[in-house]
C-alpha cells in the first residue's frame, strides 16, 4: 500500500468524496489538499475518517487573466505543504493543481492520476477568444506531460476531444458518476405513483449555476396549473434564480442541502428530472451529469439538450426525452405531453427498474482500484 495525496482544485463534491472514500482502500496513508476560492462550486467539506486534509483558501474573484496568476500563488502555497508529505501516488481533479507537479524536487517522482472531467478552458472562449483558446491549449499540454494516467467522467471527452490531442487508450479509465447505492437503498420506487398526482413536479437538483438554462424552464411551465418546478441546490446563481421566481407562482426552491441525507428524497419528491444545458459550450455537449444516473437508480425520466453525448446516450437506454436548447416551445409541448399522458413517465420509469443496479458507483468501484494497482505496480517495479 502506498501513500496517496489528493489534490482538488475546488472545495470538494459528491463525487471527490465518493473517490477519495475508494483510493484511502488501497492507501496506507491519505491526505488531501483542496483550493476554497469565492468562484467556487457551493459545496462544503466535512472531513472525511481516516483522511489528513489542508484547506488554502483565497476570498478574491478574478478575472480570467487575473486567475491565472492566482493559480500560481495557490500552487505554490500548496507546494509548501507538500514537500514534507513524500507522496507515491498523487490523484489530481482539476488541471491547476498539474502544475504543482513540477514545483517540487521529487527524490523519487510520484505516479501522477488526473481525473478529467471537462475540456480546460474551453467555457471561456466565447468570452473571450484568444485568452481562452490560449489557455485551452497550455492546459491541454500541461495535461499530456505531467499526467502518467487518466480517469475520464465521460467517455465523450476522450472520444471527441483528447483522443485528438493523442492521448493512448491503454493510459485512460472511463469512471461515470455513479451514485453510491448506500445513499439510495431505503428509496421506495412506485412507477404507478405518478398516475394519480394532481400536479407533475420537475426537479432541477445540483449545483445551481446554470441560470438561462432554468429560465428556459421557467417560461416553458409558465401558466401550466397542473406543473410545478422544484430547484435543490445552491451555487453562483442562487440568488439571480431565487429574484427570478418571485415572477413565477408554480416554483419551489428548497435550497442547499446534504447530498448524502437529502438526494434519495428530492428524487422522491420529483416525477420527471431537467437536465437541459446550453450546447453552446463544447463540454455541455461531451458530458454526461450525474443527473442522469440519479435519475436511472431512482426511476425518473430525464429531459436533455439535442445534439449531445448524453443525448445519445439517452436515447441508448431509453430513460428519458430531449428537445433543443433554448426551444422554450419544444419543452412546454412536451412537458403538456407528459401531464395529459403520465403512461410515458411510467414506461421509462420501468426500464430504468430494471437496469439500475448497473449504474451504482460499487459496479465499477473494484474496476477502478484494479487498474489503479496494475498501474502503480508498473510504476514502482
Amino acid at each position: 500500500m502506498k501513500r496517496l495525496l489528493v489534490l482538488f482544485s475546488h472545495v470538494p463534491d459528491p463525487r471527490i468524496i465518493k473517490r477519495i472514500k475508494t483510493l484511502k482502500k488501497i492507501s496506507k496513508e491519505t491526505h488531501l489538499i483542496y483550493w476554497e476560492r469565492d468562484f467556487g462550486n457551493g459545496f462544503s467539506f466535512s472531513p472525511i475518517e481516516d483522511v489528513s486534509f489542508d484547506c488554502i483558501h483565497t476570498d478574491s474573484n478574478p478575472s480570467l487573466l487575473q486567475r491565472f496568476f492566482q493559480n500560481n500563488y495557490l500552487a505554490n502555497e500548496t507546494a509548501k505543504k507538500i514537500n514534507n508529505l513524500e507522496p507515491e501516488i498523487i490523484y489530481i481533479s482539476g488541471v491547476e493543481m498539474l502544475k504543482i507537479v513540477n514545483k517540487i524536487k521529487w527524490e523519487k517522482k510520484p505516479l501522477v492520476i488526473i481525473e478529467i472531467a471537462d475540456i480546460p478552458a474551453n467555457t471561456h472562449i466565447s468570452k473571450h477568444p484568444f485568452l481562452g483558446k490560449f489557455l485551452e491549449r497550455y492546459l491541454t499540454n500541461l495535461i499530456k506531460k505531467n499526467a502518467d494516467y487518466y480517469v475520464f467522467t465521460s467517455l465523450g471527452f476522450y472520444e471527441g476531444y483528447y483522443k485528438k490531442e493523442g492521448l493512448s487508450e491503454n493510459t485512460i479509465f472511463i469512471f461515470e458518476n455513479l451514485p453510491s447505492k448506500n445513499v439510495f437503498q431505503n428509496l421506495a420506487i412506485n412507477p404507478e405513483k405518478v398516475i394519480n398526482k394532481n400536479k407533475l413536479t420537475i426537479g432541477y437538483i445540483g449545483a445551481v449555476n446554470y441560470y438561462s438554462s432554468l429560465k428556459i424552464l421557467f417560461e416553458a411551465c409558465k401558466g401550466i396549473n397542473n406543473v410545478e418546478i422544484l430547484i435543490a441546490g445552491r451555487g453562483p446563481d442562487s440568488e439571480k434564480v431565487k429574484d427570478e421566481t418571485k415572477n413565477y407562482s408554480n416554483i419551489r426552491i428548497y435550497g442547499e442541502y446534504n447530498y448524502e441525507k437529502d438526494i434519495a428524497k428530492l428524487y422522491s419528491m420529483t416525477d420527471v428530472v431537467y437536465s437541459v444545458y446550453n450546447t453552446d459550450n463544447y463540454n455541455v455537449r461531451l458530458a454526461l451529469p450525474n443527473k442522469l444516473y440519479e435519475s436511472i437508480v431512482c426511476g425518473k425520466p430525464i429531459i436533455v439538450a439535442s445534439d449531445t453525448y448524453l443525448e445519445n446516450y439517452v436515447k441508448k437506454l431509453e430513460v428519458g426525452f430531449s428537445v433543443p436548447y433554448k426551444d422554450v416551445k419544444a419543452l412546454r409541448k412536451l412537458i403538456k405531453e407528459l401531464v395529459t399522458n403520465k403512461k410515458l413517465i411510467t414506461d421509462i420509469s420501468n426500464t430504468c427498474m430494471k437496469i439500475r443496479e448497473n449504474y451504482f458507483y460499487e459496479k465499477v468501484e473494484n474496476d477502478f482500484l484494479n487498474w489503479i494497482n496494475e498501474k502503480t505496480s508498473k510504476h514502482f517495479v
